[in-house]
Order: C-alpha cells, then structure tokens, then sequence
C-alpha cells in the first residue's frame, strides 16, 4: 500500500481509496499512478508513459495530459504530488510543508527530510493497549540495532506493534519509513524467488530509513534472504520484521512480543480493570453493533475469559465481537467447543486470521513431522511440563528422545509452545497456552493416537504411586 496524504493505492489489487472509501479511476490513470510510484521519485518521460500505457498504438500527448490532470485533483491539486518537469515528463514528489494534508496517517518527519510512508489498509492505526514498555524498549533497540524481528504467535499483535514503531521512530528521528507485506509480495513471485529490492535513488538511499517487514512466516527462506539482501544494499537503514519464528541471519536481533498482561486470580476491580487484557477486551465489546453500558458484562467474567484465552489479543478480539452479539455467559459456557471456529468478522482480513483455527492451521502447516507429532503428544499435559516428562511420553519407536527434544525446540521457536526458565532447577518448563492445546487435541485425535491420553494418565498414577 502507498500512501498519499488522503490517498491510498494498492498496486497488487489496482485500488484506490481517498479517506478510506473506494474511489474510482480510469485504467489509464491508474497505470500512469503506477509507473510514478515504482519510479520512486525520478522523472517518468513522455515516451515512457505513452510506451507503458499505449504500447503499439498512436496517441497524442493530449491523452496523456487527461489522466495526469485527473491524478494531480486526486492527489493534491496544483501543488499536490504531481510534478510536472518541463520537457522532461512527470514525477511524484512531497507537496510543500503548507500545501501537506497533515493527518495521523501522513505525519511530516523533521525538516529537509523527503517524506516515505507506505502503510497497510490491514493495519489502521489506533492506539496500542499494554505495549508502552515494550514499545519504549524497542525504540532504545532501535538505537543500536539495524536488524529487529518480532516474533511471536499468530494473533499477539505484532503487526500492529511494528506500525506504531516505525511512527515513534519517525516522529523522533524523521527516518523515511516503507512497509513491505511480504506474503502478498511472494504471491506475485515465481517458485522459491523473493521480491526484488525496493530501488531508490542515492538521496534516498543515503538517508536513513525504516522498512517493516511484514509476514515473514510465509515464507521464512525467502524472507531471510531478502531481509539480508536489504541490510546489505541500505546499511544505515532499520529493519523491523514480523515473523511466527526468527530469521536466523547475522546481525538479527529477536524481540518475543508477548500476550496482554493478564488481572492475576482473584483481583480487585481496580487490578482487572488494569489488566491490557481485560482493557482489549472491554474496547472491542463496547464496539460492537449490539453493545451498550448497561449489557456490558461482569468483570470477573471479562477477566475468566481473558485468562483462558492466555491474553492473546486476536482471540480476545474474536470473542469480544461474539460476545457482543450473544453475551459473554452463553460464550462461557461454550468454551473448549467452538473457541477454534470463532468467526473475525471484519472484512479485508487475511485468511489466516478469519478464526482462531485458521491462525494455527496457517503455523501448523510449516511445521515438519516431528513438530507435529510432539505438539499433538504433549498436548496430554494439561499444565507446564518439563523435558522429562515431554521425553518420557512423546517417544516412540518411529521417534527417538533426541527428535523429540528437536521437535520442542523447533515448536518453542516458531510461537507454538511457551518455555519459561525454573530457576530453582536450573532447568525449562513447556506450557502449550489453551487454545493452542485444543487445536493440538484435536489434532490428536485426526492422528488416531487416542492412546497418547492413556499413556499420560498412566505415567500419573505411576508417579502418584511412587510420591
């Protein structure tokens, strides 16, 4: 996405919008739009135009004239983004301070630095619930750092959080910022090949930018590759890429974006009403198109709900707007039965977000065989476990303890599986958060290892005996 002031262009679906809504243009129009923003800045000749947009056939430069004066009203007027270079052609440029649209979308950095923001639809900015610190400790990272990765489970927000740090880091520093949606990127890519490099010219590249990397899990080769290549060709740049698990590169530095903190079991009102959990949930509920004051629901249920759903935003998002429209009791009382179906219910969503089920298909599908194997088998526990236990109970003749101890490790890198330090042991415990160990369940039992709940029960008893 490409953004101009009240305009936003998506060049992969051919759309634009002006504040938000759809607005129509011609396909001419759109494919001169087109070559002005590829071309990042430099002019775009006359020939160049009339070749890209009426190859093989003669035209006047009056045609052409009919589409830039249809864009210049679009985006800006007389001193918007269009230029108009004398007997040279077209490019794209800022408008002056005083002619900018200022808008939260379309922030001015600090003066004498030319102005690159690209952001998502997908990613509207609104205000960020219990990521002050984390945010703070990013911007110090920032400082230092040339290479972030968030990483995280699908559905913690850590697209929403790499947004709002490109825009405190710009707002501090008048870095150029440009968002890359990686997936949608590889969907116009042939096999195995990752998307060529943003190309700027030496102003640009001389300045110091941010790029956001968006999805990196999509294809986590490619975008290692690509995030390497960019550090590479921009080295006074900032990278911060979102990924369900590391890069693995030189230079990354990795950020585990946790869920919202949780109202700790028993809390007063003033405790639940402080919990970022609790506050997400309560915003999304109020939101919702059957929500008023008086049928929003008890804390101490809002804070139940929150504690099952370990925090995670997008699942508290889900149940919110269901909430909402059936009441947080019925919801309840439903639990373990459709928390993987419940619907987004928003429009433009990726499918990888449309249920909480999809989320986890979406990271189950990119692990290997034996990732799969230990999660659906440790999955048993109902609580933390440790490698023991995991070991003692994963392992099979097709599967020995050292695969099994590859299959945690692997599942503990890619967001699936929480690993917390038991100092007093000096060793790990593993916990699978509840919705997680229900997909997993379920998983289970597609597999016909039934057996695997026996073999746990047996291995309590046993331990239970021996205590």
């Amino acid at each position: 996405m490409h953004q101009f002031d009240r305009v936003t262009v998506s060049l992969a679906s051919r759309e634009v919008y002006l504040d938000g809504k759809p607005h129509p243009l011609s396909a001419r129009a759109f494919d001169i739009l087109a070559l002005l923003i590829d071309a990042d800045g430099r002019i775009v000749s006359k020939d160049a135009i009339l070749n890209a947009v009426w190859p093989g056939t003669v035209v006047i430069d009056n045609n052409i004239q009919v589409h830039i004066s249809a864009l210049r009203k679009l985006l800006g007027g007389k001193h918007g983004w269009i230029r108009t270079v004398p007997g040279r052609g077209y490019r794209l440029a800022s408008p002056d301070a005083h002619a900018m649209v200022q808008t939260d979308v379309a922030r001015p950095p600090a003066v004498g630095v030319p102005r690159d923001e690209v952001w998502p639809r997908a990613v509207p900015r609104m205000p960020l619930i219990g990521r002050d610190d984390a945010l703070a400790e990013l911007l110090a990272l920032l400082d230092s750092e040339t290479l972030l990765t968030l990483a995280g489970p699908g559905g913690v927000g850590k697209s929403a959080l790499a947004c709002e740090l490109a825009y405190a880091r710009s707002a501090g520093t008048g870095a150029g910022i440009r968002y890359i949606d990686f997936a949608a990127e590889m969907a116009h890519c042939t096999a195995h090949a990752a998307p060529r490099l943003p190309d700027f010219d030496q102003a640009a590249a001389a300045r110091h930018m941010l790029f956001v990397v968006d999805g990196c899990e999509c294809a986590i080769d490619e975008a290692a590759a690509f995030c390497h290549a960019l550090s590479a060709a921009y080295p006074h740049a900032r990278i911060v890429a979102t990924s369900r698990e590391p890069l693995h590169i030189a230079g990354e530095r990795v950020y585990r974006v946790a869920p919202l903190a949780l109202p700790p079991q028993h809390a007063s009102e003033a405790q639940m009403r402080a919990s970022a959990a609790v506050q997400l949930f309560l915003r999304h509920a109020c939101a919702g198109e059957c929500a008023s004051a008086s049928t929003m629901p008890p804390l101490d249920m809002v804070a139940l709900l929150c504690r099952q759903l370990d925090g995670l935003p997008l699942a508290l998002e889900l149940a919110a707007r269901r909430a909402a429209l059936i009441g947080l009791g019925p919801l309840l009382a439903q639990l373990d039965a459709h928390w993987l179906a419940l619907p987004n219910g928003l429009r433009g969503v990726p499918a990888r977000q449309r249920t909480l089920g999809a989320s986890l298909e979406w990271s189950h599908a990119r692990l290997d065989a034996i990732e799969q194997t230990v999660l659906r088998r440790v999955a048993v526990f109902e609580g933390a476990f440790d490698l023991d236990a995991a070991m003692e109970l994963a392992a099979c003749a097709a599967i020995d303890a050292a695969r099994v101890i590859d299959g945690l490790t692997g599942l503990v890198s890619k967001s699936l599986l929480l690993a917390e330090s038991h100092a007093a042991t000096a060793t790990m415990r593993y916990r699978l958060p509840r919705v997680t160990r229900l997909f997993a369940l379920d998983k289970l039992a597609q597999a016909g290892e039934a057996n695997w709940r026996a073999r746990s029960a047996q291995r309590h008893s046993s331990l239970a005996f021996a205590a």
